[in-house]
């Protein structure tokens, strides 16, 4: 696939430069916008999110929660299934957000179950911002500390392990570099 190829299925110029500055993981495979959004819109709600990402400024819970809930709609929210779906051989029927992109994925020659895994685990916290934390959320908690350390230092994990999914995905889908 071309580079061409591939940055077409961004939906628009306005959105690829919006992200563009911020993150290298635009123009590939994988469009990351939310399905019912106009590309404005979309890219007003990536810059917004992306220039309030932060290392929580403290260890309260709220603090820690609204990051979450910012990282989660960047990397899960945002995936755009049916553009995932156009590059899947066979469509299955009920399958949807993260195993779709876990299929994508392994049809790549990329490991998708770490990536499922940690994708999973963010969601569960995601879930648990606003809500009762339930069983999802304990899972996600104890899958990536929480409890164990102050929630900044979980936090900076997190948002650690994002950045390297980020650049794995670049260097898979977008530059062609090999590990």
């Amino acid at each position: 696939m071309t580079n061409a190829e591939t940055t077409s299925l961004c939906s628009s110029a306005t959105l690829e430069r919006a992200c563009h500055t911020r993150s290298s993981f635009i123009g590939s495979r994988i469009t990351y916008c939310p399905r019912e959004a106009s590309a404005g819109d979309v890219a007003n709600e990536v810059s917004y999110l992306l220039a309030t990402l932060r290392i929580p400024l403290n260890d309260e819970q709220g603090e820690f929660d609204g990051q979450v809930l910012a990282l989660a709609k960047l990397i899960i929210d945002s995936l755009n299934e049916d553009e995932i779906g156009k590059w899947l051989p066979s469509k299955i029927a009920e399958e949807k957000g993260i195993a779709k992109f876990e299929r994508f994925l392994a049809m790549n020659g990329i490991a998708a179950e770490p990536v499922g895994t940690y994708m999973r685990r963010l969601y569960g916290l995601r879930h648990g911002v606003g809500h009762r934390k339930g069983d999802g959320y304990e899972r996600a908690a104890e899958f990536f500390g929480v409890g164990k350390q102050p929630l900044r230092d979980v936090f900076v994990e997190i948002l650690i392990a994002a950045t390297e999914l980020l650049q794995l995905l670049d260097r898979k889908l977008i530059g062609g570099k090999e590990d």
